[in-house]
């Protein structure tokens, strides 16, 4: 209650410094607009509120000419829209902000968001929106983008970009997965385990050995990979968690259910302990998971009790069932499970649970939503294509009107040429004829 109290009069404060700022003077520089933009920046519990905020930044930049900070309110804007949940929109914000700090470059103005961060949020919408061939371009640009800035930064003050740059790196991976080039992914995954970068970040090194390792699909190999990543010095106790959780599902593929139980059991115990610290709304699906996988594995070795204590608490934690589909298998499960114990009540009810799925995941809120959104990008996407089309047009008109215009002056000087010696030949025979007449009058 005091951090609340205390932050709004330092927002006040802000906003009284501005007032009189702008009575004194009239014109607003780059850090007038500033301001705002950091007051919008800290307005994250009001959406419209700081979005207000972030059009007066926009106005006050737009009319006195502000340019260097214009990217900056676009690139706010866009991460508000995606904070929200709406891609689409943010993509929009994102791609004008790319344009804006383009001239922002050129004209050798300091602006505070780069174009690594620029290419690297549109790259990840485009990935969101299943374009993995457009988003893996925005991930190149971002990553020649982001080797430069490490060049010239110091690696403490551009830290944070460094883990996106890695982040870009590894999900331009992906995408090439998602495109069925496996192969080049893989070897992708395993050159990027030998650089020194990852190397010495814990946190690089497990979602490079995480991926390799799911992609050999439960082969001896698989678990050299989650092994390995167990055995990371210095990981934090979610990513130990997720490691025996992959290697609990190795276990149970190879139907050794016992070591299966025992790792998941150490990966829930982790899971829990990270849950309570940090309370994030990864960590709990992360553990949903858990409780489904471990309860699988009890039922499988006929520990129906315990497999409907794990079932339970994931179903418990809240999760959508029509938008979450590993809720189905439970579900699934319990129909099963509940079958075999005689539960014929039960088993019914879960059976008809079942048979309405597919049309409420299909009607869900949530998977409306990420269609439209999806469908949104794309259409985008469509209009940006459409207008650069139209732009090449007219340039290619320009171009071949100019072309046309200097072939015809070309010709109009030819024939002014060609014209011009012929009076002057003409005109030379004339007087050379008159000499010769004078010079010789008989």
């Amino acid at each position: 209650m005091l951090g609340t109290i205390h932050s709004r009069r330092i927002e006040v404060c802000l906003l009284l410094l501005l007032f009189f700022n702008l009575l004194a003077y009239p014109y607003q520089s780059a850090e007038d607009v500033r301001a705002v933009l950091r007051i919008a920046i800290d307005e994250t519990d009001i959406f419209e509120k700081q979005q207000s905020l972030l059009d007066s930044a926009y106005d006050m930049a737009k009319e006195n000419n502000v340019r260097e900070v214009i990217s900056d309110v676009l690139f706010c804007r866009g991460y508000t829209y995606e904070m929200q949940d709406m891609p689409a929109k943010a993509l929009e914000q994102y791609l004008l902000a790319l344009q804006a700090k383009k001239w922002v470059d050129r004209s050798r103005h300091k602006s505070v968001h780069t174009l690594h961060s620029i290419y690297y949020n549109v790259g990840r919408i485009l990935m969101y929106a299943s374009e993995y061939d457009l988003s893996t371009q925005y991930y190149d640009s971002a990553i020649v983008e982001g080797q430069r800035l490490l060049q010239i930064t110091p690696a403490e003050y551009f830290m944070e970009d460094s883990n996106s740059l890695f982040d870009c790196k590894l999900y331009r991976l992906d995408n090439f997965k998602s495109l069925g080039e496996d192969d080049l992914a893989r070897r992708g995954l395993e050159a990027l385990l030998m650089t020194r970068e990852v190397k010495s970040n814990p946190y690089q090194l497990f979602y490079v050995l995480n991926r390799l390792g799911l992609m050999e699909e439960y082969s001896e190999k698989s678990l050299f990979y989650h092994r390995r990543a167990l055995e990371i010095e210095g990981l934090e106790d979610g990513l130990k968690g997720m490691a025996l959780e992959n290697i609990g599902d190795f276990y149970f593929k190879k139907s050794s259910f016992k070591q299966a139980l025992e790792v998941l059991d150490s990966a829930v115990e982790l899971k829990e302990k990270v849950w309570e610290l940090n309370n994030r709304e990864d960590g709990i699906y992360n553990l949903f998971i858990s409780y489904m996988s471990r309860g699988e594995v009890n039922a499988h070795l006929g520990r129906y009790d315990e497999a409907l204590v794990d079932w339970n608490k994931a179903i418990s934690m809240g999760f959508d069932f029509r938008a979450q589909p590993e809720l189905f298998k439970i579900y699934r499960f319990l129909r099963d499970v509940n079958d075999s114990l005689g539960e014929t009540v039960l088993s019914t009810a879960y059976e008809n649970l079942l048979r309405t799925y597919d049309s409420n995941y299909k009607q869900s809120e949530e998977v409306v939503r990420v269609t439209a959104e999806s469908e949104a990008i794309r259409d985008l996407l469509k209009s940006i294509e459409t207008r650069n089309q139209k732009q090449n047009w007219l340039a290619d008109y320009l171009s071949l009107s100019i072309l046309i215009v200097l072939l015809l002056s070309i010709l109009i000087y030819y024939f002014t040429l060609k014209y011009r010696n012929k009076k002057r030949k003409a005109l030379f025979n004339k007087l050379s004829n008159i000499l010769i007449e004078e010079a010789d009058p008989d």
